[in-house]
C-alpha cells in the first residue's frame, strides 16, 4: 500500500493572523510535540512544504517561512524577519496539512 496513507495525519486551518503576520492555527503545541516524537513533522500551506515544528526562528533564514509553536502554544506558519500572511499569502480559514514521519 501507499506509505502515506499509514503516516499520522490530520487537517487544520489558520484561525488568526497576528500583527506580525504569522498565521496561528488552531492546532496545539502538544500535538505537535507528539508528532516530534516519530521525528520532525513536515507542514503544507498553499502547496508549499515547510521546515515543520522548529523551536526557534534561527532554524531558518532571514525570509524564509516555518512552522513554529508561538508563544500561545498553538502551531504557527511565519516568516523569519517577514510576514507569512504577505509571503505566503494566507488568510484566516485557509488549511494546513501536518504529517508525522514514521520513525527509524
Amino acid at each position: 500500500g501507499d506509505l502515506t496513507q499509514s503516516l499520522p495525519r490530520m487537517h487544520i486551518v489558520v484561525a488568526s493572523l497576528d500583527r506580525f503576520g504569522n498565521a496561528v492555527t488552531n492546532l496545539p503545541g502538544s500535538l505537535v510535540t507528539q508528532l516530534s516524537k516519530q521525528g520532525r513533522p513536515t507542514v503544507r500551506v498553499k502547496g508549499r512544504s515547510l521546515k515543520g515544528a522548529l523551536r526557534s526562528y534561527d532554524g531558518v533564514g532571514g525570509g524564509l517561512a516555518l512552522a513554529i509553536v508561538g508563544s500561545r502554544s498553538l502551531l504557527e506558519i511565519a516568516v523569519n524577519r517577514g510576514s507569512a500572511a504577505k509571503r505566503l499569502g494566507l488568510k484566516k480559514g485557509d488549511r494546513v496539512e501536518i504529517q508525522g514521519r514514521r520513525a527509524g
